[in-house]
């Protein structure tokens, strides 16, 4: 004669192998992170992206800067006692330097 009790064991057997199962799985997720790890690296993304923003607006500055030069020394005389605003002006606005 069958046990009724069989298929409830079956049933408990599969749910406590499934749970064990979805615990390793979870715990292996998690293994390979590193809370400390993943704030050092964000440090430094974060600090390298500075460094590379300050590169860039010194680099911007250094072009401006030899732009000025160049827009000075093709006016020559025109651009003597003029501030930089009024150099890089357009004509119709009042400035000396006609931009293309």
């Amino acid at each position: 004669m069958d046990n009724p009790n069989n298929e409830g064991d079956a049933t408990l057997k599969t749910r406590t192998l499934l749970a064990v199962l979805a615990t390793i799985a979870c715990t292996a997720a998690h293994a390979d992170y590193d809370a400390k790890m993943e704030a050092q690296e964000a440090a430094q993304r974060k600090a390298a992206a500075a460094e590379k923003a300050k590169r860039d607006a010194a680099a911007q500055a250094q072009k401006s800067a030899a732009e000025q030069k160049m827009m000075r020394g093709t006016l020559g005389k025109e651009a003597e006692g003029k501030s930089d605003a009024e150099v890089a002006l357009r004509p119709e606005d009042g400035g000396l330097h006609e931009r293309c």
